[in-house]
C-alpha cells in the first residue's frame, strides 16, 4: 500500500487542520483551514482551488446557455465533472514545494515542508479564537451565525457557481457542499 500512495498520491487520505500554540503563542496552518482572531478572518486558500471553481463556474455558465436547468445540474453537477481530472492531478503538487507554483500543503501520512506550514502570531490582545474548516464560506464569531450564513448562501446558489464559486456544490440529499468544522476558544489573558 505504501508504494501505491507514494506513486499515486491521489490514492492518499487527506487532511486540513488549524491548531492554536498558547505556549508559542501562534496559529499553524496546514492545508485549506481558516481562523478569525479577535473577527480578523484569516483564510489558508489553495491557488488551484481557485482556478478550478472558477473553470467550473464557467462550464456550468455554458451548460444553462445550452438549456440545462438547476434542477437537472443539481442532479448531476457536469461542472464538477469537466473539472474532475485536474482536481486529481493537484495531488501531484501537494507537500512538494518543487512541482512549482501550485504546490500545496496538506496532511497525508507524508512529511509536510516547513514552508507549507504558515504560522500566524496570535494578537497580544486576543479574546477570541475561531478555528473552523473551509466548509464555511463566511465564518462568523458563532457556529450559529456561521450556519445561518451557510444555509442562506445554499438556498440562494446551491450550485456555489456564482455568488460564491467553489469546486463543488450542493446534491440532493446532502445538507451542505462539504465538510465543516468549527472551534471557538475565548481566552482569559495569554501571556
Amino acid at each position: 500500500m505504501l508504494d501505491i500512495v507514494q506513486t499515486d498520491p491521489v490514492q492518499r487520505v487527506t487532511a486540513s487542520v488549524v491548531a492554536v500554540s498558547f505556549s508559542r503563542k501562534e496559529v499553524w496552518f496546514v492545508g485549506d483551514c481558516q481562523c478569525l482572531l479577535n473577527q480578523e478572518l484569516l483564510l489558508n486558500n489553495k491557488e488551484f482551488d481557485a482556478i478550478t471553481a472558477h473553470a467550473r463556474s464557467l462550464f456550468l455558465q455554458t451548460e444553462i446557455a445550452r438549456g440545462k436547468t438547476l434542477t437537472e445540474l443539481l442532479q448531476y453537477d457536469s461542472g464538477r465533472a469537466f473539472i474532475l481530472p485536474l482536481l486529481e492531478r493537484q495531488m501531484l503538487f501537494q507537500n512538494n514545494p518543487a512541482a512549482g507554483q501550485y504546490w500545496f500543503s496538506v496532511i497525508d501520512g507524508f512529511a509536510v515542508p516547513d514552508e507549507g506550514i504558515r504560522v500566524q502570531p496570535l494578537p497580544t490582545d486576543i479574546q477570541t479564537i475561531v478555528l473552523a474548516s473551509d466548509g464555511y464560506p463566511d465564518l462568523k464569531e458563532t457556529l450559529a451565525a456561521s450556519e445561518e450564513s451557510l444555509q442562506a448562501l445554499l438556498n440562494d446558489d446551491p450550485l456555489l457557481f456564482r455568488k460564491y464559486k467553489a469546486t463543488k456544490g450542493m446534491h440532493e440529499g446532502y445538507v451542505s457542499f462539504d465538510d465543516r468544522a468549527y472551534v471557538k476558544l475565548k481566552v482569559r489573558g495569554c501571556s
